[in-house]
């Protein structure tokens, strides 16, 4: 590391999902030399997410400040818009912060200086004008679009036609090439495996990729990104387009079709990028701290866990995973090379993951009690309301399914129910899914100062969801893949994982090493600022 000789630094890999579970059958099963050398020449142990959610944002949160969910504000992935329409669903990413401030917030008032990749929420402070001890800030996620385009190619076929990023398309496949067309131009032409980028406008561009039989198109943007300004001068890397890479494992899953090499090889290109860039930063920069993040595991375990709990180490999701492990073990690698002296090495998961094999639309049964209005026929519907009018409902399970029951004050007091009743209610619908369904839904009270009126979380392989089912069923049993709600739910699978290592031996004690994630950034800061 450029100019950190004989000064204690840190750098934090972040890998989503990796939970510990998953982790130690990968090392088990070899692909992950990295990964064994830490365990074997440092520490490698299970650490508890934050609760009762454990969603990525609050999850990452309580990580980085200490913060668990009634502190720092975040309830989810998405989350209630408690501030202006309650059943709208709004960004963990993007909701004001509160508790405690950020591990980089804390060192740059002593002095130190930060690089973080993919770490800093929206609204995080570090992007404002009076904080200026950045090295390097890297939001790759902040305007990314999720439409993705996912084409059949057939010889001899009619041009397929699509729109993506508001840029309207033609596809055809010509002398066994992938053309991706708009206008009279044509924007790429594609042989089977290549992956390239394409301008759709001067705002808009993605990534095309051909499997010959086969064409995935999925946007890109350019991150969002801040550089000190001497790093700016000097520095040649290449900053990567971000790409919205993850739903190619569920088209994969859906329509099948698709090799493992031909899964995996968008990820590897759009992870190799950002490892190089984190390797990159590691041995050019001087920062006291570097944090970069990595989603690889955890788009692969939403499509695929319920295969990989039930079949490991057989099956085609476990050879996908032990794929995702070596890559990502590749550039821990890389990166424990460019350590030297006292610096740490720390990887943590935010949080692992459980599988489902079905999920329980909860509010049919709240409707059939009444709690829940549904949308007369022929009214305008749109997004996550869809089929329910939450408006007029007196209480529901919140369509951002980030585990809450919460109660429209205003209805409730017009039909005249209590919180107490209305909690009644509920329970008493999943104490009958329980029973008739076999869903063993369990749920968790809130207290005076949280903002729903119960947390309802898995105790098995059912999951929530607050959206209406397009039949209107209460039980679907064609959803499947993995979860990560709350670390309530009784499984060792949910659990996060910590990793230390550094390349002078372990500097610390380790009956102090934390076993929950909201205690490792009160861990790390002191070794940060020992002089």
């Amino acid at each position: 590391m450029s100019g950190n000789k004989g000064r204690k630094t840190i750098v934090w890999l972040i890998l989503d999902a990796a939970g510990y579970q998953i982790t130690t059958r990968c090392i088990q099963a070899g692909v992950c030399p990295s990964l064994a050398t830490i365990r074997d020449q440092g520490y490698l142990g299970v650490s508890r997410p934050p609760g009762p959610n454990c969603e990525t944002p609050p999850a990452l949160r309580a990580l980085f400040s200490g913060s668990a969910p009634p502190q720092s504000g975040i309830w989810g992935y998405r989350m209630p818009d408690y501030r202006r329409k309650l059943e709208r669903a709004v960004s963990g990413f993007e909701v004001p912060i509160a508790g405690a401030p950020a591990i980089w917030e804390e060192l740059e008032q002593r002095g130190g200086s930060y690089t973080l990749i993919n770490a800093a929420f929206r609204k995080d402070p570090a992007w404002g004008r009076d904080h200026s001890g950045f090295d390097l800030l890297l939001d790759g996620y902040r305007g990314l679009r999720s439409d993705c385009g996912w084409i059949r190619m057939n010889a001899g076929a009619k041009q397929e036609r699509l729109s993506l990023a508001g840029a309207r398309l033609r596809v055809e496949s010509a002398g066994g090439r992938a053309r991706v067309l708009r206008g009279r131009g044509c924007l790429a032409s594609l042989a089977p495996g290549e992956i390239r980028p394409l301008k759709l406008s001067r705002s808009a561009s993605a990534v095309a990729y051909s499997t010959g039989r086969c064409l995935f198109l999925c946007p890109s943007s350019r991150p969002h990104l801040r550089m000190a300004k001497n790093i700016r001068e000097e520095s040649g890397w290449l900053i990567p387009e971000s790409v919205y890479h993850g739903s190619l494992f569920r088209y994969s899953r859906e329509q099948g079709g698709l090799s493992v090499d031909e899964e995996m090889k968008l990820s590897e290109y759009v992870t190799a990028q950002m490892g190089q860039l984190a390797v990159s930063v590691v041995r050019e920069l001087s920062s006291s701290l570097t944090i970069a993040y990595f989603s690889l595991i955890d788009e692969l375990g939403h499509v695929y866990l319920d295969q990989i709990e039930a079949l490991w180490p057989d099956g085609r999701a476990a050879e996908l995973l032990r794929r995702c492990y070596r890559l990502l073990d590749s550039y821990i690698g890389k990166i424990m090379e460019q350590l030297e002296g006292d610096s740490l090495l720390v990887l943590s998961a935010d949080h692992g993951q459980a599988p489902y094999r079905r999920v329980l639309h909860i509010n049919e049964l709240l409707a059939e009690t009444g709690l829940v209005r549904r949308c007369p026929r022929g009214a305008k519907q749109s997004g996550a309301e869809r089929g329910y009018d939450l408006g007029r409902s007196a209480a529901y399970y919140h369509p951002s399914n980030c585990g809450q029951v919460v109660v429209n004050p205003v209805q409730a007091r017009r039909a005249g129910l209590s919180r107490r009743r209305i909690a009644e209610r509920v329970i008493d619908c999943l104490e009958q899914a329980n029973t008739s369904l076999e869903s063993r839904i369990a749920y968790l009270e809130g207290g005076d100062t949280d903002p729903y009126l119960l947390f309802l979380y898995p105790l098995a392989d059912t999951h929530l969801s607050g959206r209406p089912h397009p039949r209107a069923a209460i039980l679907d049993e064609s959803r499947k893949g993995g979860q990560h709600l709350s670390p309530l739910q009784p499984t060792p699978w949910i659990q996060a994982m910590l990793a230390l290592w550094s390349p002078s031996g372990l500097p610390l004690d380790r009956k102090i090493i934390p076993r929950q994630n909201t205690d490792v950034k009160d861990f790390l800061l002191p070794y940060l600022l020992e002089a």
